[in-house]
Order: structure tokens, then sequence, then C-alpha cells
């Protein structure tokens, strides 16, 4: 039997890395490599440029994160859990401004999420990015964490609460 070098190793337990994790101290900590992984997955995942539509981009989201917190949540720490959720969610509005398009439709659909008139012609005029436009406070508004439940967007924050505390997360 031929033994891989470049995966095999002798050193202390805080040296190395096994499955993903590094063990630190008592607890487990999911690598940075695979994070950014993670990261990158979720990029190629909401890019901008397939015409696909924002619920099918949200049913390929819920398989590949809860495959990924199945692994990886329980090294994950709830500060990068809650960034990381954060940054789907403005990845997803960054998607909504780019099928929008037209200045006209993003006024629409601002307003009928609830923008006020004001706000949305605004920013329906702006010629901000997509992605600068998916930070600002009316988007956020609009399209804020109780419509991404709705229409079926899990977060990484419940599912990491799920992980580490089962018996309250219900």
């Amino acid at each position: 039997m031929k033994v891989n070098k470049a995966k095999s190793k002798v050193s202390h337990v805080k040296e190395s890395s096994v499955l993903g994790f590094k063990i630190h101290g008592k607890k487990l900590k999911t690598l940075e490599c695979k994070v950014q992984g993670f990261k990158q997955e979720l990029k190629r995942i909401t890019r901008r440029c397939p015409g696909i539509s924002i619920a099918s981009r949200i049913y390929r989201l819920k398989q590949y994160v809860q495959g990924w917190m199945a692994h990886y949540g329980c090294g994950l720490k709830f500060d990068d859990a809650i960034k990381l959720d954060g940054w789907i969610r403005r990845r997803l509005r960054m998607c909504y401004w780019k099928q929008w398009r037209k200045p006209r439709r993003c006024i629409r659909e601002l307003i009928k999420l609830g923008v006020s008139k004001g706000d949305a012609i605004r920013l329906g005029l702006s010629r901000k990015s997509y992605w600068r436009l998916s930070k600002t406070l009316a988007t956020n508004c609009g399209l804020n964490n109780a419509h991404f439940e709705k229409i079926g967007l899990i977060s990484i924050r419940t599912l990491w609460c799920k992980i580490h505390h089962p018996a309250t997360a219900r």
C-alpha cells in the first residue's frame, strides 16, 4: 500500500485537520478554506447572469445550505453564521434588482413590497450598481427577512441554532 505524503503527517493535534475540521481545544472549528469554498458555491448559485427565477435559486440554495450545514455546521461560529446569512440575503436582493432591470419595473415592485413612493422612485432611477442598491434601507425594508422566509429561504442562523441547541430550537 502506498501512503500519500501530501495527506499524511505526524504532528500535534492543533496543527492537523481532519475532514474539513480543526480541533481547537475541546471544540471543532471549520477550516477557513471550507467556508471560502461555501461562499464560492453560493456565488455560483446566486450569480447575476443566468436567467432563472428566484424560486429556483432559493430551491438550489436550500439544498446546498442544508447539506453544508449538516456537515460543517458544528464547527461554524455563530457570528460567522450570521454574516453568511446576511450575505446570502444581500446576494438575493441583488438578483431581484438584476431581474427588475427597467426603472419603471423597479419602482412598481418596490411599491408592491411596501416601500414608500418617494424612496421607490429615488432608488428606481438610481444609477448605482445592483450590489450597492441591495444594501439600501428601502431595499432592506421591502425585501426583508420575513419576505425571504415566506418564499422559502432557509436561514443559516436557524440551522446553526438547531445544530448547537437541539432541545430549544423548535
